[in-house]
């Protein structure tokens, strides 16, 4: 379900959110098959996500194919402690990174489902 360039999210949508998440080529198809929206082309793609964590009913996809899994946590970790040139793994923080470090912070992650490969996973972060 293709989102659009907004500011807002929908009341529909906000109530009770299924968000997927992902990297950039994967997420937009993934998004559709699970009946999931993504934030790729939201402006404030880092807002509605802050939104989606603290709705209790809100679930998440994420679709890891093709994202570094290697030290995305210890990446945004460095990253919120202001640690703006960690390099963790060979790179630095990625939208990817924060919003895994976001839902295991949150405690939002016992909300998501993980897919690799077209297959539910264990959550590779907890």
């Amino acid at each position: 379900m293709p989102v659009g360039t907004t500011d807002q999210m929908s009341p529909a949508r906000a109530a009770v959110p299924h968000v997927a998440l992902g990297i950039q080529g994967q997420v937009e198809d993934f998004a559709d098959a699970v009946g999931a929206r993504h934030l790729m082309n939201e402006r404030f793609w880092m807002r509605h996500f802050e939104a989606a964590i603290e709705n209790p009913d809100a679930r998440y996809s994420v679709i890891l194919d093709g994202a570094e899994i290697s030290g995305a946590i210890e990446r945004s970790a460095a990253r919120a402690n202001r640690d703006f040139f960690a390099v963790i793994a060979d790179r630095q923080p990625s939208p990817f990174d924060w919003e895994m470090y976001r839902l295991q912070t949150s405690g939002a992650a016992s909300r998501a489902t993980f897919y690799l490969g077209g297959r539910v996973v264990p959550n590779p972060f907890s």
